[in-house]
């Protein structure tokens, strides 16, 4: 349902998350404290919040009616909630 020519959208598609995902994954303890978020959606919120100029409130109240932020951060399903 979402444009696949929307900049967000290319975006996503252009952007090697493997490499986050190699680089952050020692920074994760499996055994030890509440489960953490996965991290392409820390680093694509974190790269939102850039390329937007906006604040954790702002870039919140934008996500739950933006299917493009939600697709770039690596969800597969619309979600109207923060996560």
């Amino acid at each position: 349902m979402l444009n696949q020519s929307h900049p967000l959208y290319l975006l996503a598609d252009k952007i090697d998350w493997e490499k986050f995902e190699t680089a952050f994954q020692p920074l994760y303890c499996q055994d030890n404290g509440r489960p953490g978020k996965p991290i392409r959606l820390i680093c694509g919120m974190f790269i939102l919040k850039h390329l937007r100029n906006l604040s954790d409130e702002s870039l919140m109240e934008q996500w739950s009616e933006n299917a493009y932020y939600q697709y770039f951060c690596g969800m597969q399903e619309f979600s109207p909630y923060a996560p």
